[in-house]
């Protein structure tokens, strides 16, 4: 069985479908499960019949996807028209109206007990300026989706340093840059200990 990742109708999205047949599969790959069919034993080689990673394909590109795949899964959604309202209710899952950041943890309080049951108040929910700012911190740059975000619009100007502690577009020493660093250095340098 294939495994293929690709957008819903909408286009936004993740959704994951298994094929039970590649729809073209290549010479050598029909070859090779010929010749295992005939010897009556299965291939070891685990990405048998996985469709090739697109060209285009980009790890900020599926981590957008992913996102918008999550709240939909949670019944939820980016309302670019309303940006500092909560997320859109698609359908019954997480509450936007409860979805944003709990009491839990704070000095004094016991969590969410205050409001049980209740709406968070405005300055407690996660909006869709959020989600689009974080969106384009994984972006590396505004989304482009459409008139009015040919710029950055989850945060303001006053506050455009925080985009590049994700990703530095001045220096290239971002978050994810740093991190993938400090893995490989932690390979290549030995410990002391």
């Amino acid at each position: 069985a294939a495994l293929r990742l690709g957008a819903d109708e909408e286009g936004a999205g993740a959704v994951l479908s298994a094929n039970s047949a590649s729809s073209s599969p290549s010479p050598s790959a029909s070859a090779s499960a010929s010749a295992s069919a005939a010897s009556g034993s299965r291939s070891n080689d685990p990405y048998a019949g996985v469709p090739p990673i697109p060209t285009d394909w980009t790890h900020e590109d599926a981590s957008l996807k992913i996102i918008d795949a999550i709240l939909k899964s949670n019944g939820l959604k980016i309302d670019k028209d309303n940006l500092d309202e909560p997320l859109k209710q698609v359908w019954h899952g997480v509450d936007a109206k409860r979805f944003g950041i709990s009491g839990a943890g704070h000095y004094g309080s016991d969590g969410d007990d205050d409001y049980q049951g209740k709406p968070y108040p405005k300055e407690r929910l996660l909006t869709n300026r959020d989600f689009i700012f974080i969106k384009e911190c994984i972006n590396g740059g505004p989304l482009n989706d459409g008139p009015g975000y040919e710029s950055y619009v989850g945060r303001p100007a006053e506050k455009e340093f925080l985009y590049d502690i994700v990703s530095n577009r001045h220096s290239g020493l971002g978050e994810y840059r740093l991190g993938r660093i400090c893995n490989h250095n932690s390979r290549i340098v030995p410990s002391s200990s």
